[in-house]
């Protein structure tokens, strides 16, 4: 098992939120109003189990005036992975997650990993033993849930 601890940051756009302000302040702090604006419902699908989090404040929602909204999750996932028992301690286990919309199908959301090179980062204060990153990619799912 792997413990990996992460910032997601999903961006999009709502035309409604737009405002003119005059203030200094580049966004809206909307942490207090997050019940009123629409949030992604964004799933984890994993080998795992999700560690709590210890602060009970664990996102921040952010809204600028051209109506960009910006809204960072802290998640701490337990990873079960999968190795070659046969070869271990010198196998590569790999740990595996994916994430997508528990409720709305693709032509209601889309994920999409920004394109820069900071996409991914690792903070610089981690050791990560023998864990690296193997792969990051969006693919479509072509499998249609009948459940949602």
């Amino acid at each position: 098992k792997y413990e990996v601890e992460f910032l997601l940051q999903q961006q999009w756009y709502d035309p409604r939120l737009r405002y003119a302000n005059q203030s200094s302040y580049e966004f809206l702090n909307a942490i207090h109003h997050h019940e009123d604006i629409w949030l992604p419902d964004t799933y984890f699908i994993m080998h795992g189990d999700f560690k709590d989090p210890i602060i009970p404040m664990h996102f921040a929602l952010r809204i600028f005036r051209n109506g960009t909204i910006n809204y960072l999750m802290r998640r701490h996932l337990i990873l079960s992975c999968q190795g070659r028992l046969n070869i271990f301690p010198f196998d590569d286990p790999l740990c595996s997650f994916a994430l997508e919309s528990i409720s709305y199908e693709q032509s209601a959301i889309r994920y999409v990993w920004k394109n820069d090179e900071d996409t991914l980062r690792k903070s610089p204060s981690l050791t990560t033993l023998n864990a690296y990153l193997i792969q990051n990619q969006t693919i479509t799912c072509p499998i249609k849930a009948s459940w949602r």
